[in-house]
């Protein structure tokens, strides 16, 4: 594969991190139970619950070319994997801990003022942790860092 082409499938998968991570997050915060407290119907929470779940699973099934040899060439596979991605895999990861770790504290503060159920608080600490992993990956790819 050439140079051109193996960016094009950098920028195809950032594009698809992005995807993913909207996605993942559209499809767990329309699980918030006090959305229907200010007045959604059950029936647009629904939909837009299925519609985040769909973008997501499709998002996690277009990127597995990337995770598996598939159809890329070894050279192909061996740049979108090299060195420089797992130390991008490795921040993201960190990112995504630190954000579960902040998000937990600030929902503890924010309990002294607001209840909060506890299935919001494990939703907004999942949503947090994989969202910021994600996003941070595709910020650092796109950066070359």
């Amino acid at each position: 594969m050439s140079e051109f082409s193996t960016q094009k499938l950098s920028n195809r998968r950032r594009w698809l991190l992005l995807v993913n991570g909207l996605g993942f997050a559209v499809w767990w915060l329309s699980r918030l139970s006090f959305l229907t407290d200010v007045g959604l119907s059950q029936g647009f929470i629904s939909i837009t619950e299925l519609l985040g779940a769909g973008v997501f699973m499709a998002s996690t099934l277009l990127m597995i070319p990337f995770t598996t040899r598939g159809k890329l060439s070894n050279r192909a596979f061996a740049v979108l994997n090299d060195e420089l991605v797992q130390r991008n895999r490795s921040r993201a990861f960190t990112a995504g801990y630190f954000a579960t770790i902040i998000t937990v504290a600030a929902l503890h503060a924010f309990d002294v003022w607001f209840s909060i159920a506890t299935r919001d608080a494990l939703i907004l600490a999942l949503v947090a942790g994989i969202c910021s992993a994600i996003f941070t990956f595709a910020h650092l790819e796109s950066r070359g860092e």
